[in-house]
C-alpha cells in the first residue's frame, strides 16, 4: 500500500522587502494573475494524486487573507485543506506547529513547502515521494547554481569569483517522513534552537 504525503505550507512571514506604501500585505497574499500567491501554491500542492492533507501555517493576523486566498479553491482542493494552524515566531517554530497539527493523522510523509512558492510542479513532488520511498531520511527541491557568484576577501579587494561546479540552490518543497522531522524540530525545541 502506497504511504501516504501531507503538504506543510509556511505562510506566516512577513514578507516585509515586498512592501510598499501601497500594498503592505505578505508576498504569499500578493495577487498573481489575480490570485493571491497563496492560492496558486494551495492549488499546486492540492491538486496532487499524492497530496492527501494540506496544512497550512498562517500568521493570527492573517486570517481574513487566508479565508479569502481560499476562496478560488475548487471544493476537491478544499477537501484537503485542514484548518490553518496559527505560526510562531520563527520559521522552525511556525514549522514545528504546522507538524503537530499533523501529527495523529496516518500521515507517513511531509513536504514542507514556501506559501511564496506557487510554481512547484507534480514532477518535483513526485520525485520527492520517490526519494523517500527508495529510504532517504529526506530529499529537497534544488537548482543547478547558474549565476556567477562573488565572495569578498575580507574587508578590501575585489570580488572574486567563486567556482559553481557542484554548487545548487536550495528550494522548497523539502520532504521526509513526518515522525523523523516532527522529532527532530521537538528535539531542538527543547534545547532552546528555535531559530
Amino acid at each position: 500500500m502506497a504511504k501516504t504525503a501531507a503538504a506543510l505550507v509556511v505562510a506566516a512571514g512577513r514578507g516585509s522587502r515586498l512592501a510598499t506604501n501601497d500594498n503592505r500585505h505578505p508576498k504569499q497574499y500578493r495577487l498573481l494573475a489575480g490570485r493571491p500567491v497563496l492560492t496558486h501554491t494551495l492549488i499546486a500542492l492540492a491538486n496532487h494524486p499524492r497530496i492527501s492533507k494540506v496544512v497550512t501555517v498562517i500568521h493570527p493576523e492573517d486570517k481574513d487573507l487566508y479565508a479569502k486566498a481560499c476562496s478560488a479553491l475548487h471544493s476537491d482542493d478544499l477537501l484537503k485543506l485542514a484548518d490553518p494552524v496559527v505560526g510562531g515566531a520563527t520559521r522552525q517554530q511556525s514549522v514545528l506547529e504546522g507538524l503537530k497539527a499533523l501529527a495523529g493523522l496516518g500521515i507517513d510523509y511531509v513536504l514542507i513547502h514556501d506559501a511564496a512558492r506557487p510554481f512547484v510542479t507534480s514532477d518535483v513532488i513526485d520525485r520527492l515521494i520517490a526519494s523517500l520511498e527508495s529510504g532517504a531520511e529526506g530529499a529537497l527541491a534544488a537548482v543547478e547554481v547558474t549565476d556567477t557568484m562573488k565572495k569578498k576577501p575580507g574587508t578590501a579587494g575585489p570580488l572574486e569569483t567563486i567556482d559553481r561546479t557542484g554548487l545548487w540552490a536550495a528550494q522548497t518543497p523539502q520532504a521526509f517522513p513526518l515522525e523523523k522531522i516532527l522529532s527532530a524540530h521537538q528535539k531542538a525545541a527543547q534545547k532552546g534552537l528555535n531559530d
